[in-house]
């Protein structure tokens, strides 16, 4: 009987290491995006260039020069800068999501590298995996984080972060998005953008590094804020107009 429940635990831990929401980790698979070294230290930007698909975007990228587009060594090429996916639940607020585990040695496993020549700006191909996202979950919250490692000591998300808010190194941000039917048993897991059979729209956007500074809005952004801004100004009209009671 001991030896039964042992061997239940063992099987029950087993199966819950496979009990984790997955997704493709590749700005170039069914679509584009795009990472950028800093134009200049104060100017953050995110979007989606004309270089950029799926979709494609306005966003004036030109003078950005892309990571790993100078090569592999050196400030901001491909093997000094790293980037990985957060992630968290529907509705998860940006600052509770997690590194998904990457299976790579860098960053404890939740961090990855960039691509040369014409992949440039993209990440070396990885799939994601999250402990805090249902596996086969409807949809998940996510959003792509890059910085500067050329100094070696900054290999996680969290150290980056440290080390940017006292000015040391340049990151950046893709802003949150969304992606649904998230892999698992049933589903496989969705690449970062949309495609035929998704019901996504919009996914990640492209962004550049920033040393310090607040990334400015796409289009799409200022779009969504435009009409937040308006939805507030007629509920406020309408109120206005209810008689005195």
């Amino acid at each position: 009987m001991k030896n039964l429940l042992i061997a239940s635990i063992v099987l029950a831990n087993a199966s819950s290491a496979f009990t984790q929401g997955t997704v493709i980790f590749n700005l170039r698979m069914s679509g584009t995006s795009h990472v950028y070294a800093p134009h200049t230290p104060d100017l953050g930007q995110v979007g989606q260039g004309s270089n950029d698909g799926v979709p494609s975007g306005t966003t004036d990228w030109s003078g950005w020069t892309a990571i790993g587009a100078n090569g592999l060594t050196g400030q901001y090429g491909a093997q000094s800068t790293f980037i990985s996916i957060l992630g968290g639940p529907a509705g998860a607020a940006e600052s509770s999501l997690i590194p998904g585990a990457l299976g790579t040695t860098l960053g404890g496993g939740t961090a990855t590298t960039f691509r040369t020549g014409v992949a440039a700006g993209a990440n070396a191909n990885a799939t994601a995996t999250f402990s805090n996202i249902a596996p086969d979950a409807g949809v998940a919250n996510f959003e792509v984080v890059a910085w500067d490692n050329f100094s070696g000591q900054y290999s996680t998300w969290s150290l980056a972060t440290a080390a940017w808010q006292v000015g040391l190194i340049a990151l950046g941000r893709s802003g949150l998005f969304s992606l649904h039917q998230i892999g698992g048993s049933v589903n496989t897991a969705p690449p970062r953008f949309p495609t035929s059979t998704s019901t996504d729209t919009v996914a990640m956007q492209s962004f550049g590094l920033c040393f310090d500074c607040i990334p400015e809005p796409s289009v799409a952004t200022l779009a969504a804020l435009g009409t937040g801004t308006l939805s507030l100004l007629c509920r406020q009209r309408r109120r206005s107009k209810r008689p005195a009671l």
